[in-house]
């Protein structure tokens, strides 16, 4: 029995199904990274607490996530929704976080910049 679960992967499906593993690995990786780092994409006046919940749980998904591939080059993993889960979840983060990004930027566009005559307080 292999105790590996990316040797699993290699040896029941090749490099065609070890290729797409690493990738959701990467991909679901880079989508917690980039949903981390919306944070500093939001001016200071528009945090709000549901982008901080986001921000949270990709951070805590992303932590999962390394021990999910830590464990898995010491058992086979490659059976357990919990690592499956955490690849779902990715992507769902990050378009939660995608759509929160675009409403904020709509609402920053529709503020008039600063020093326009449209700002300043005496009309």
């Amino acid at each position: 029995v292999i105790h590996n679960s990316y040797l699993v992967v290699a040896a029941e499906f090749g490099l065609l199904g070890l290729v797409p593993y690493l990738g959701i690995i990467v991909l679901s990786w880079l989508g917690f990274s980039r949903v981390i780092r919306s944070k500093r994409w939001v001016p200071p006046s528009q945090l709000t607490e549901e982008h901080r919940v986001l921000v949270h749980a990709a951070t805590m998904m992303q932590i999962a996530l390394l021990g999910v591939l830590v464990g898995s080059i010491f058992l086979n993993a490659v059976r357990f929704k919990s690592m499956w889960l955490i690849f779902a979840v990715a992507p769902v983060l990050l378009s939660m976080a995608s759509v929160y990004l675009a409403n904020v930027q709509e609402e920053v566009e529709e503020l008039p910049a600063v020093g326009t005559p449209e700002s300043s307080p005496v009309g």
